[in-house]
């Protein structure tokens, strides 16, 4: 039986929403606005809504249209009201934030390789289905205690995609040079910088640049402990040139990512 999200709602005009879900508890909050368990009255299925911005009602109808990537959360459907909108999301069951499991857990080389492997995944859907997340990062994805499956969440800062941008929004840390240095940005090589970002912190348990100045200098700092196979991939993702960085298909086919999918556990 699957979970659905919601984020907070006012009492005005929700009673097409109050008559088709029964809604629970808080389960979290997060930057756009708090999440809230519920199950759909017609046949028990466990859920939640969110109150967002329209263009994330388009973002995530983009990238849930069939055939749908297994590694994103679903959009199941939304309402509209007069001051903000609902989207009724998938919750699978059990799950947990990455960053939460993180903080509890240490993640062997080849779970991280199968949590990397599926998030480049997604980040490859979205961009072929003209989205562009643009906030890649531990607390938006979900994770399953049991399998390590993935599903990337929360499309609030995303924009549909371009061939360049100006203004960023997203985490700092994952931020690129080329943002850090008030210059344009294209979304795949920011979002492979953002996924060699996200690989670094999994394997080592803390993100390699603390702060805008030092993603700038770009002194990057590989631990002792780390293999390799690992240390190419990072060093290439982070280059502070954008077309020294590989695309998402390089990435995906990197010999390390490749290796070992199927021994996880």
């Amino acid at each position: 039986m699957k979970k659905l999200t919601v984020r907070r709602i006012s009492l005005y005009r929700t009673a097409k929403l109050c008559a088709r879900y029964i809604l629970n508890d808080p389960l979290g909050e997060g930057g756009s606005g708090v999440v809230y368990a519920g199950i759909r009255k017609t046949d028990g299925k466990k859920l939640g809504d969110t109150n967002k911005l329209p263009v994330e009602v388009a973002l995530m109808e983009l990238v849930s249209k069939p055939p749908r990537c297994p590694h994103i959360i679903e959009l199941l459907e939304w309402f509209d009201s007069l001051n903000f909108y609902i989207l009724v999301l998938e919750w699978p069951e059990p799950c947990i934030d990455l960053f939460k499991y993180c903080e509890n857990n240490v993640l062997p080389d080849n779970v991280v390789k199968y949590i990397i492997h599926q998030v480049a995944v997604a980040a490859s859907h979205c961009l072929e289905r003209g989205v562009f997340h643009r906030d890649i990062k531990e607390e938006n994805i979900l994770i399953n205690p049991n399998t390590f499956d993935v599903k990337l969440i929360d499309f609030g800062f995303g924009d549909l995609l371009k061939d360049f941008y100006i203004d960023y929004s997203g985490t700092a840390v994952f931020a690129p040079p080329e943002v850090q240095n008030g210059e344009w940005y294209q979304a795949e090589s920011a979002t492979v910088w953002g996924l060699g970002i996200l690989l670094y912190s999994l394997l080592c348990g803390y993100v390699p640049y603390k702060n805008m100045l030092e993603i700038r200098k770009g002194n990057l700092y590989l631990p002792e402990f780390l293999s390799e196979g690992p240390c190419r991939l990072i060093t290439w993702c982070l280059e502070p040139k954008p077309n020294d960085r590989p695309t998402l298909q390089q990435f995906l086919a990197h010999d390390w990512l490749e290796s070992g999918q199927q021994n996880r556990h």
